[in-house]
Parts: structure tokens; C-alpha cells; sequence
């Protein structure tokens, strides 16, 4: 009966590690990391409403936020209101090693600004006259 008892457990156990790792496999993402950056970038004094999706790549969440912004915001300011959702957000969710901001402009959305934020020294780099990728620090 005791070793009965034990092959339960073994295999219970089997089971609950091999599901986390297929729903890791599978790009899989916790329900409450979505919420939580889409509360985060919400929370920021400029982004009118924020969109957020998220996958794992290896050992690293990346987080893409989409945030609509005034229409007249000029694009350095968009660029620094997604540094301030990169702190918000490493605050809040500090399994995040990766945020990629995109600025949309009012109700039309039409892209303004994309910043990266992850690890590594900060870098900025053109995509085109309405983008910029910035990479700055998450962690």
C-alpha cells in the first residue's frame, strides 16, 4: 500500500513539472503577466491605454507594450514615457527581462515610437521617420 502511495506521488509530481514545461515550450505565458503590464503601463501619467503581450524566449520574458499616447506628443516624450513604463513595469514584474514600447497615437494608432528596453548598455537606432527602437536597461 506505502508503495502505491509513493508511485502516486512520483507521478503526480512527473506530471506537474513536465505541464510547466511544455507551457513554457509552447511560448506559454501566466494570464496575470498581461494583466500586470497592461495595469503597469496604464498606471503612467500620458498613456491613455496600453495593450500588452509576452512570450519566453530560453530563460528571458519579453514583454511588448503598446501604448496609446496624445496625438501631439512629440516622439522624445513618447520615448520617455516608455522609459518610465520600462521602471514601472521592473517593478512590478521583475521576471521581465525584456520590454518593447510602442507609442500609438490617439485613436487612429498610428505608430509614433517603438523603444526596446532589456539588458545591455542603451542603444538607439532609426527604423523609418515614424520609429525609433531604444534600448535601454529592465532590470
Amino acid at each position: 500500500m506505502a508503495g502505491l502511495a509513493i508511485t502516486a506521488v512520483i507521478c503526480h509530481v512527473g506530471y506537474e513539472v513536465t505541464a510547466d514545461v511544455v507551457h513554457r515550450l509552447a511560448d506559454g505565458v501566466d494570464p496575470s503577466v498581461i494583466t500586470t503590464a497592461e495595469s503597469a503601463a496604464g498606471s503612467v501619467p500620458g498613456v491613455l491605454h496600453a495593450h500588452a503581450r509576452a512570450r519566453w524566449t530560453g530563460r528571458t520574458l519579453r514583454v511588448e507594450i503598446e501604448g496609446w499616447v496624445d496625438p501631439g506628443l512629440p516622439a522624445r516624450d513618447a520615448d520617455a514615457l516608455g522609459r518610465v513604463v520600462a521602471a514601472v513595469l521592473a517593478w512590478q514584474l521583475p521576471e521581465a527581462g525584456s520590454l518593447t514600447w510602442i507609442s500609438r497615437a490617439g485613436p487612429a494608432g498610428n505608430p509614433v515610437l517603438s523603444a526596446t528596453a532589456g539588458p545591455g548598455s542603451m542603444a538607439v537606432s532609426n527604423h523609418g521617420a515614424d520609429e525609433l527602437r531604444v534600448q535601454v536597461p529592465c532590470r
